[in-house]
């Protein structure tokens, strides 16, 4: 698989921080942590360094920047499940994985 190159993984960085802000205002902030080809998003409800987050997302790079392949956190399996955005398509955009793991990790904090 692809590893994808520093500048698009700061693009994505900025992205989906970006979005969570505008959209999941309960986040404080949406980080990126890389392996490989893959982005592992995790929310963080304060921009404390201290608060270590909870997973949401995997987002595996397939070689273009708005084609990601996506899967969502289990709590209850400790793993990520490949995942169907709501589009209905397998691959989207990170800020489309962001939103889709928002809805199901979120939705009861929604106001």
């Amino acid at each position: 698989m692809p590893v994808p190159p520093k500048q698009v993984k700061v693009l994505v960085e900025e992205d989906v921080d970006s979005h969570a802000f505008k959209h999941w205002p309960q986040l404080g902030e949406v980080t990126v942590r890389w392996k490989g080809s893959f982005g592992y998003l995790t929310g963080h409800f304060d921009d404390d360094e201290s608060d270590e987050g909870f997973p949401l997302a995997q987002i595996e790079y397939l070689g273009d920047p708005d084609a990601w392949r996506f899967a969502i956190y289990r709590a209850s399996s400790e793993d990520y499940e490949p995942s169907i955005l709501p589009s209905g398509s397998r691959v989207g955009t990170p800020s489309e994985a962001l939103e889709c793991a928002c809805r199901v990790h979120l939705a009861e904090s929604e106001g």
